[in-house]
């Protein structure tokens, strides 16, 4: 402990106390804002960890989807077909705030007009492929918004956990 120089009177010794009294005060918030903090971030890690799982099933069965109707049109056909997909996808970012720190909240909306092509055209894997990518946009956007949320989360614990310590 840091020893002061201080001139032994009534007056240094109640601002002194009063100072105790406010670091005291202050270290107590920082650490229940640690605290909450904390339990917010391992629940946003959970939700992290399931969402994760669930793009990578997404993509795989996008994927898969995407691999049987090359098989059964055909590359060329598929890419001649391609340009009729239309639909757009839009994100809207808003931001929450918990205990300081602004988490966004991304909200993914499409648009689109199908059906995109005949149906005698193209086989049912080539709708089922874009549907699939349709929903994996969605997935992938709730995943960003977890992501960040999660950096901003462990940068903002960090910096309490430093906080907390120097007091």
């Amino acid at each position: 402990m840091a020893l002061m120089k201080v001139v032994p009177t009534k007056t240094n010794l109640l601002r002194l106390k009063r100072d105790l009294v406010f670091a005291q005060e202050g270290y107590e918030l920082l650490d229940q804002k640690r605290q909450i903090l904390v339990v917010e971030l391992l629940a946003l890690m959970d939700k992290t960890i399931a969402t994760q799982e669930r793009m990578e099933k997404t993509i795989a069965v996008a994927f898969d989807a995407l691999r049987k109707a090359l098989l059964s049109g055909g590359r060329r056909n598929l890419t001649r077909v391609a340009p009729a997909v239309n639909f757009k996808a839009e994100a809207e970012v808003h931001f929450r705030k918990v205990m300081g720190v602004s988490l966004p909240q991304v909200t993914v909306t499409t648009d689109d007009a199908a059906p995109y092509f005949s149906p005698g055209e193209t086989s049912v894997w080539t709708e089922e492929a874009v549907a699939r990518f349709k929903d994996t946009l969605l997935v992938i956007g709730k995943l960003a918004e977890l992501r960040i949320s999660l950096v901003r989360l462990s940068d903002e614990v960090r910096t309490t956990m430093r906080r907390v310590t120097a007091l």
